[in-house]
């Protein structure tokens, strides 16, 4: 399964909200096109854009944090800051 913990969100203009989070659980693969469920909010689905990794390239072989693209607003995004995400 595939975890993150969501630390903050912010909107990339004209393209989306941005979730900016620290991968707790990769066992399994995220990829743009799957969708991130949050088990405390009913299953609230956030489909997933883009995909960036904070450390990219700069020689750190365990990265933990992420920046996933999405087109769910700011404002619906802030309400799962501190919580817990996982692929459907």
């Amino acid at each position: 399964m595939f975890t993150i913990e969501v630390e903050d969100v912010f909107e990339a203009q004209g393209k989306g909200g941005v979730i900016a989070g620290r991968i707790l659980n990769n066992s399994s693969i995220l990829k743009v096109g799957d969708n991130l469920i949050s088990s405390e909010d009913d299953g609230v689905s956030i489909p997933v854009k883009q995909i960036q990794l904070m450390n990219y390239e700069v020689g750190i072989q365990n990265i933990k944090h992420i920046g996933i693209l999405t087109n769910v607003s700011v404002t619906s995004l802030r309400e799962h800051v501190g919580k817990r995400l996982h692929k459907k």
